[in-house]
């Protein structure tokens, strides 16, 4: 049956949904959060969407050392078991960090936004190599870097056995 065969039929209609409120939950409830209709409304994908898959296979393949620099010197986990990078857009990284039984999940943003995916390389690279130099003790001979401190962190998974066992 062709398309428009299909949507001729008189038991074939379309419609418009026009939300009134929306409420975003990601990641089996670990984000969620009312949305304003109006920001939904003019919402774009990201700038890195298509790229991303690809993006991310590569660096967990390949940059191991790199991530496990990124755990110690902006999330202060010092010996994770395995760490993931689980996702990346125009404002940052997300990292799922497992360390003993416990899997938690970070968000490290990027100094600034990108708007491309040779941007987001760069920015990661930048954060790679802050985290090597601060591992390598040279990051304080660049006062002015130094005085800026890390970039943004958050924690925005916590695995729950860590509270269950509390």
């Amino acid at each position: 049956m062709k398309i428009n065969e299909f949507t001729d039929s008189p038991k074939f209609s379309f419609y418009k949904i026009k939300p009134k409120k929306i409420y975003f939950s990601g990641g089996f409830g670990v984000m969620a959060t009312w949305v304003d209709v109006g920001e939904y409304e003019s919402a774009r994908p990201d700038v890195l969407a298509s790229e991303v898959s690809s993006m991310i296979d590569k660096i967990n393949s390949e940059k191991q050392g790199e991530l496990l620099l990124l755990c110690k010197h902006f999330i202060q986990v010092e010996n994770p078991d395995k760490v993931k990078l689980s996702s990346i857009d125009r404002l940052g990284v997300d990292l799922r960090v497992k360390t003993g039984e416990y899997t938690d999940e970070y968000r490290i943003a990027f100094r600034y936004p990108v708007s491309s995916s040779e941007d987001a390389k760069s920015e990661l690279v930048k954060l790679f190599q802050e985290a090597w130099e601060r591992d390598n003790g040279f990051w304080q001979q660049y006062t002015d870097m130094a005085e800026e401190g890390l970039p943004i962190v958050s924690k925005y998974a916590e695995d729950i056995l860590r509270s269950a066992n509390k």
